[in-house]
């Protein structure tokens, strides 16, 4: 350069060598160097449009890649990463039409047919992702990008089984892949295979000790498989770094709850629910409920505030949750207003009915329903163990556990069963169960 300071080439090449060495500024001095020499050197917008898509500058990446095409119209590099901006920017029709384009001219680029499949599935546009993911994975099977791209638009389909066979070929391919390892023992979780759980989040902290999703999806399968010392541990961990978190402090409640000590339980349900987060979950406030009104010991009973709890559970699924109406019902024959909790009741009944809910589940509703005509509440427990943490404890007898339509679902967000059916850069869920 010194020899030939107007050499455009040059100092782009220089600013490419910058950039490999991590030195942006320097590389960005070069790119716009070229371009100040010469306004029509595409190859100068060109990578610095790729240096600011790199450092997540969409809009000026933009501009300077769409002037890159605008010089030299069939440049397929220029055109693919001015897709690959709009891809990142969230502008996922545009990518696709740029990436389109591409594949018109030359259908080989196995990226290409990844990248689009990207911009398909985060439009829904689910059947054309996965015959994106395919074509990717046709011309290049040792992509571990596409095997997780694949397994996420299961995983997003409740196809948990599917999406576990895709994630372990991108660790076959890519063992250190943790956001892959993350997503499959979310989906093993999800399948309720708690000990397959456990041991890939113990793999993944092993990995990435402050995993903090890793280590509750463990804490809760712990929980789960009913060894509730262990899960405690987990749960001491992350509550010691994140008390306030609401997914940490339901997990454990829930734990409580299992083990029958419900004061502990409502106490984690109610530090919960006063950090008055925006996202506060409807049924946090219907579990806390369900133990208020069904759970008779005098330090834990209190029907008035369980009403409240259900009410508000109720309100903010419009009355469209047959649990929740359960609960409130619950609450009303606690509290003596035995009129209220059958008129409740019927319509939860009525409710689980249209949705198809499990007819075992209905007939525990109808159950609860003939104990409110006779004026008589439902009983879950009349009192609340003190549980001792020492070593690990089994799980209480299963006819301790709530059955009906206000069985809790097992996941932290909760679904209706439906009748008989089975079931990055880490970028981590919310946490579920």
């Amino acid at each position: 350069i010194e020899l030939d300071p107007q050499n455009l080439i040059f100092i782009v090449n220089r600013g490419d060598a910058f950039k490999k060495s991590g030195q942006a500024k320097k590389a960005y001095s070069d790119y716009t160097r070229a371009i100040e020499l010469n306004k029509n050197f595409a190859l100068g917008y060109q990578q610095r449009g790729a240096l600011l898509l790199d450092n997540n500058e969409y809009e000026a990446a933009i501009r300077d890649l769409e002037q890159a095409v605008k010089l030299e119209p069939g440049n397929i590099a220029a055109i693919i990463d001015l897709a690959d901006t709009h891809r990142y920017a969230g502008h996922f029709e545009k990518a696709i039409d740029l990436f389109s384009q591409v594949l018109a001219k030359d259908s080989r680029p196995f990226f290409v047919h990844y990248a689009r499949a990207e911009c398909y599935r985060h439009l829904n546009r689910k059947s054309e992702a996965e015959a994106g993911y395919r074509a990717a994975l046709k011309r290049n099977d040792e992509l571990a990008v596409a095997w997780f791209g694949l397994g996420q638009l299961y995983e997003s389909e409740n196809r948990f089984a599917e999406a576990i066979d895709s994630y372990d070929k991108a660790l076959r391919i890519s063992p250190e892949f943790l956001t892959v390892l993350y997503q499959k023992g979310f989906c093993l979780s999800m399948m309720n295979k708690n000990r397959e759980c456990i041991e890939t989040m113990t793999k993944l902290l092993k990995a990435s000790p402050n995993h903090q999703n890793a280590r509750l999806f463990r804490a809760n399968s712990y929980r789960d498989l009913g060894e509730f010392e262990r899960a405690h541990q987990d749960y001491e961990i992350l509550i010691k770094e994140n008390p306030k978190d609401i997914f940490i402090l339901w997990g454990r409640a829930r734990c409580w709850s299992v083990q029958q000590d419900y004061q502990r339980a409502v106490a984690d349900y109610t530090q919960a629910i006063n950090t008055e987060s925006e996202d506060l979950p409807p049924m946090l406030f219907d579990e806390r409920a369900r133990i208020l009104a069904t759970v008779t010991d005098p330090e834990v009973f209190d029907p008035e505030q369980a009403i409240l709890d259900a009410q508000k559970a109720c309100l903010m699924t419009k009355n469209s949750n047959p649990q929740f109406l359960d609960t409130l019902a619950a609450a009303f024959a606690a509290d003596g207003q035995f009129e209220k909790a059958v008129e409740t009741q019927k319509q939860s009944i009525s409710l689980a009915e249209e949705k198809k809910y499990p007819e075992a589940e209905i007939e525990q509703g109808r159950v609860r329903l003939e104990l409110y005509e006779k004026n008589k509440p439902y009983v879950w427990a009349k009192q609340s163990k003190k549980v001792m943490r020492t070593g690990t404890q089994k799980s209480p007898s299963k006819n301790k556990r709530r059955r009906g339509i206000g069985a809790g679902a097992r996941n932290l967000f909760g679904r209706p069963k439906k009748a008989p059916e089975a079931p990055v850069e880490e970028i981590p869920l919310p946490p579920a169960r």
